[in-house]
């Protein structure tokens, strides 16, 4: 009887160990790893960028942060098309990047930029990247 009540006690200390492990994970996200995530987004400036901030923060991907890379998807979209075969690369190597991106091809992009995005999704569509610009133009 003593045995088994050491292996109840065990038991239900891992467990509640592994719940706090993971109630601390979540909140760090939703703290300080939100405030990280919404600095380091609002600066990126090319597809590199995106593409580490993704790596780092996808698991942030809500509410404000999620708009926050809208916001730069769409405005490297608008201004910055001929690095787009920067994105190409980082996409073909990884499709849940590429997911991701079309994902924030959205409404709470800036009208401006999403008018110019579109503009050249139709007009210079690279042949690597039809999954891209038809993605654009039809959102």
């Amino acid at each position: 009887m003593g045995i088994t009540f050491k292996i109840v006690c065990h038991t239900i200390l891992v467990f509640a160990l592994s719940a706090a492990a993971s109630a601390a994970t979540n909140e760090t996200c939703a703290t300080r790893k939100a405030r990280e995530a919404a600095l380091e987004v609002g600066q990126q400036k090319s597809w590199a960028g995106v593409y580490s901030s993704f790596k780092r923060f996808r698991h942030c991907d809500d509410g404000d942060i999620a708009e926050e890379y809208s916001y730069a998807i769409g405005h490297l979209l608008a201004h910055n098309w001929d690095r787009l075969v920067d994105l190409i690369r980082l996409s073909a190597s990884d499709k849940d990047f590429a997911e991701f991106v079309v994902l924030h091809i959205n409404e709470d992009i800036w009208e401006g930029d999403a008018q110019i995005m579109v503009s050249n999704a139709r007009r210079q569509c690279p042949p690597e990247a039809k999954w891209l610009c038809t993605s654009i133009v039809d959102y």
